[in-house]
């Protein structure tokens, strides 16, 4: 497993998956954002890979703007999937609302537990690969 710390954040690269644990207190803004999706390319080697949020602290926000980011800034066909594992409503909204309204251009769904989360991934990785033969996932 390959792992990255940033001051927003832990990245960790473990089977083909893209795993991000948001830190306690931490504002995300664009800054965050664009450093997390540098950080992310760098961690899979550019290799389609479905992508795993944990965000369950409460007092760590995702800006409008950043959320905005992680929609659309992902180069495409990098970003297979993308789960969100969430436990308390009030993210659950935001992340629905993402859903929706950011309209990332990969299946998202939100989840409350990470083992959900990461068997859902791993679903998705091996769907990509029966899809795209001969890709590197």
């Amino acid at each position: 497993m390959k792992t990255r710390r940033l001051p927003h954040a832990v990245l960790m690269y473990r089977e083909g998956v893209i795993i991000v644990e948001f830190q306690d207190n931490k504002d995300i803004d664009v800054k965050e954002a664009r450093e997390q999706i540098a950080a992310c390319l760098q961690l899979s080697e550019n290799i389609p890979s479905p992508v795993i949020i944990i965000d369950v602290h409460p007092n760590t926000i995702v800006s409008p703007a950043a959320r905005e980011i992680f929609s659309r800034e992902v180069p495409p066909g990098i970003r297979i999937s993308e789960a969100i594992v969430i436990t308390n409503l009030a993210k659950r909204l935001i992340a629905n609302f993402y859903s929706r309204y950011n309209r990332p251009k990969n299946p998202i769904k939100v989840f409350a537990n990470f083992n959900d989360a990461w068997k859902w991934s791993i679903e998705q990785r091996d769907n990509y690969k029966a899809e795209h033969p001969g890709t590197r996932v």
